[in-house]
């Protein structure tokens, strides 16, 4: 939180365009940030994730929108974390997108990054 404020008041940043990535703990991590700060991020993408889902109830009202991306054969995360996530941004109003990829394992950030719209999705997104 201080690290990206810091980063803020020290770089030309537009501040209506700010973007969180994560994968694995990283995904997890990005959901919990978010939940933190639901004013903060333009756009969050949670790639083989997972959050406690209460802390997603935190998230009524953001403008933030949200990607999930899992392999449904993750044999360390479960595809689960992400599928009851996307549920919770739902039932919380949060703009969602949940991308399930079938038969693919843990390290579903490959097929994600290389998906055609990644970074159109991502950086249309404005607060």
């Amino acid at each position: 939180d201080e690290l990206l404020e810091h980063t803020i008041t020290q770089f030309p940043i537009d501040t209506m365009r700010i973007y969180v990535v994560g994968l694995s703990m990283g995904g997890m991590g990005t959901l919990d940030l978010v939940s933190r700060r639901p004013q903060r991020f333009a756009a969050a993408v949670a790639i083989c994730g997972g959050v406690n889902v209460h802390r997603l109830e935190l998230l009524r009202g953001t403008r933030t929108r949200f990607r999930l991306i899992h392999g449904d054969a993750d044999p360390v995360v479960p595809v689960r974390f992400s599928r009851e996530a996307a549920a919770a941004l739902r039932r919380a109003g949060a703009s969602v997108e949940y991308i399930e990829l079938p038969g693919v394992g843990h390290g579903s950030w490959y097929n994600a990054f290389r998906r055609p719209d990644f970074l159109e999705w991502l950086f249309e997104a404005k607060n």
